[in-house]
């Protein structure tokens, strides 16, 4: 008997094959949407992600920092400063380290300045009849003086934080120095050849010494560290003596000590250099 093909098995067999195939790119695509999709269930604990905290529940943390600052003091003075010159401007700045634990270490120097002077017994001697110096030119005429003066002083402070800003608070410090001021003759080289080179310094009260100073006031570090200033009270006790081995309207030196104090409004800019340390209290975990 010839053999013939069994068309009833063929056509299982083709659907077989069909329904294995359909299975396999079923599978296949459920694999690859499995890659691409998260799993429905948390991560385990070790591959917990960090999410930044925001800024207003964030702990700003104490830090280490190189600082710099750039003040300006509107000074009063008092005592023997008080006698010779009124309110004066002091110009200046600092470079220090901020410690984690909240001691401030810093280094200052300052440029002073003022055109309120009260002291003008000096020229008493060179003054006509009529209160007044005379020019070159016979003509009658009274310099312009003004206050000039610099300090340079060491500090070392301490911040008390106020709340979770750890860099920012009540700022007090204490330092010392050396303080020297002196009269300005403006413009008078042209007019007055009386006090002319080194005549003007017999003239000039140069005085100098040291000092003491205490600041008390308030001190902002903001958490992007974009805004940082202090503002507060400063209080300032010179002694200090004539620097000249001559005075010409005292025809000798004066040896007496001054007690040279002022108290001031400062207010300054602070510029911070944090190291790259980022804390784990920026993030909360999810």
């Amino acid at each position: 008997m010839p053999l013939h093909k069994n068309n009833v098995g063929l056509s299982l067999k083709m659907k077989y094959l069909k329904i294995l195939g359909s299975l396999l790119c079923v599978a296949s695509a459920t694999a690859a949407f499995a890659q691409q999709s998260p799993p429905p269930f948390p991560p385990p604990s070790d591959t917990v992600r960090k999410v930044q905290q925001p800024l207003r529940q964030r702990e700003f943390k104490a830090q280490r920092a190189v600082v710099f600052r750039f003040n300006y003091s509107y000074c009063f003075p008092q005592a023997d400063l008080g006698k010779r010159f009124g309110v004066f401007s002091n110009l200046g700045g600092s470079v220090g380290m901020k410690f984690e634990s909240g001691w401030d270490l810093r280094a200052e120097g300052g440029f002073i300045f003022g055109r309120n002077v009260l002291e003008y017994s000096m020229l008493d001697s060179l003054r006509n009849s009529d209160g007044y110096l005379v020019d070159k030119d016979g003509y009658n005429f009274n310099p312009q003086l003004s206050m000039r003066g610099f300090n340079v002083s060491a500090h070392l402070g301490r911040l008390f934080p106020l709340d979770k800003n750890r860099n920012s608070g009540l700022f007090v410090s204490l330092g010392g120095g050396f303080l020297q001021h002196r009269m300005h003759f403006q413009s008078v080289s042209n007019f007055a050849p009386q006090l002319q080179g080194d005549y003007m310094k017999g003239y000039d009260r140069l005085t100098n010494g040291y000092y003491v100073q205490e600041f008390i006031g308030y001190q902002y570090m903001s958490i992007k560290k974009m805004v940082n200033f202090y503002v507060g009270l400063e209080f300032t006790q010179g002694r200090t003596q004539f620097a000249r081995n001559w005075n010409y309207d005292l025809m000798g030196p004066d040896t007496k000590t001054r007690s040279d104090n002022y108290w001031a409004l400062r207010i300054g800019w602070i510029l911070p250099i944090y190291g790259a340390n980022r804390d784990e209290d920026e993030f909360i975990f999810r």
